[in-house]
């Protein structure tokens, strides 16, 4: 069987509710894992070629709500975001929806060598282009010209954690101004550790409605909070797109702390 008959069965036999938001894409060099270690020092050719063979990988579309796996499913093959917003989430009984956590193009899915375990659901936010990749699990199997990987998706996993404790801090502790400023600034921070310049903003591809859900707030007091920064001078907020005018008061009014990981030579 070809390339083309190997994608329209996987296609064939994705779930109907799942095959339905989704469509094959063509294969692009999308460069998201190269943007954001193609530069780390001591990178072998091995693992130079691998980035560049995952950057390779076609992409599935999946619009807004699709599901990419369920509560409790096992993950075995590292799915790259390529483009949009994915969200670890958990829906209440009386329909209330927290939003936990947020992968953005750059992140991986499921990097545990084929034994992760989706906590809660895991959906599409925004339209997103997600790249299945099962060559990556050849990061964990110890192979030494694999060890700059291999450290690098160790510290982001670290970083992640330390997102996760600011996402429980920022929820159960600070007010709604601080709680927008944090993610905010801590937004910009991460999609600038992947790569994406921020010079003049970036992309906030969501509604207020789903800010709600990811900020813990209503609706009416996420736009009042937006408007009051902007009074304030602290960002600009325009056709989807934020930029920051003053990092260093934003920061001061989050507490924002970039996440500080200690790093091993033999990881």
């Amino acid at each position: 069987m070809n390339e083309a008959g190997v994608r329209a069965l996987a296609y064939r036999r994705a779930p109907k509710r799942q095959r339905i938001r989704m469509q094959i894409q063509s294969r692009g060099m999308h460069q998201v894992l190269t943007r954001r270690w193609g530069n780390l020092p001591g990178l072998s050719q091995g693992e130079r070629d691998l980035l560049s063979l995952a950057d390779g990988k076609h992409t599935v579309a999946y619009s807004p709500g699709a599901l990419l796996a369920s509560a409790g499913a096992v993950i075995r093959t590292p799915l790259v975001i390529v483009s949009g917003w994915v969200c670890i989430q958990r829906m209440l009984a009386n329909g209330r929806r927290q939003i936990v956590f947020l992968f953005l193009p750059g992140d991986i899915i499921g990097l545990d060598g084929g034994t992760s375990l989706a906590p809660e659901a895991v959906v599409a936010l925004t339209p997103a282009g997600v790249a299945p990749c099962p060559e990556l699990n050849v990061i964990h199997d110890r192979q030494p010209h694999f060890g700059a990987l291999r450290q690098a998706v160790s510290v982001a996993a670290l970083e992640d954690r330390q997102y996760l404790h600011d996402t429980i801090i920022r929820l159960g502790r600070q007010v709604a101004y601080e709680r927008v400023a944090h993610f905010l600034i801590e937004l910009e921070h991460r999609l600038q550790s992947r790569g994406t310049d921020v010079t003049y903003g970036f992309a906030l591809p969501v509604t207020q409605e789903i800010l709600a859900d990811i900020l813990g707030m209503s609706v009416v007091h996420v736009n009042r909070t937006f408007q009051q920064l902007r009074r304030d001078g602290l960002i600009e907020a325009r056709a989807g797109r934020i930029r920051v005018l003053d990092r260093t008061r934003l920061q001061a009014a989050a507490e924002f702390r970039p996440p500080v990981v200690a790093t091993s030579p033999h990881a």
